[in-house]
């Protein structure tokens, strides 16, 4: 959820879906975590857990909610989500990365 909210134009951290046999191990398999991801405001249909409508603050909520249950079992969680809408509209385009512009940008001067 943190990746959505960190890059909402990237489509990839929107879908969860149900062929992956990785995400079936860890998230699909759990009734209570699917349950989660809906109350956060993902859609479920036969091939995937998707989210077409951003809610942000669903999406914030329910960070919080795992940060407090990672605190309750006595660990930390440090989430960034302040949202950058250049990185994201950086990261959804194709051709080179920030970091690159930013390094040919240097050698140039």
């Amino acid at each position: 959820m943190t990746n959505i909210l960190l890059h909402p134009l990237e489509m990839k951290y929107r879908r969860i879906p149900k062929t992956s046999k990785s995400l079936q191990e860890k998230v699909l398999k759990h009734k209570m975590a699917v349950k989660f991801l809906l109350t956060a405001g993902f859609q479920e249909n036969d091939e995937a857990i998707h989210m077409d409508q951003l809610d942000h603050n669903r999406l914030r909520e329910g960070n919080a909610s795992i940060e407090k249950f990672v605190q309750s079992l006595g660990a930390s969680v440090q989430v960034d989500t302040q949202f950058d809408p250049y990185a994201a509209a950086v990261s959804s385009t194709a051709g080179p990365s920030t970091k690159d512009v930013m390094t040919q940008n240097r050698h140039v001067s």
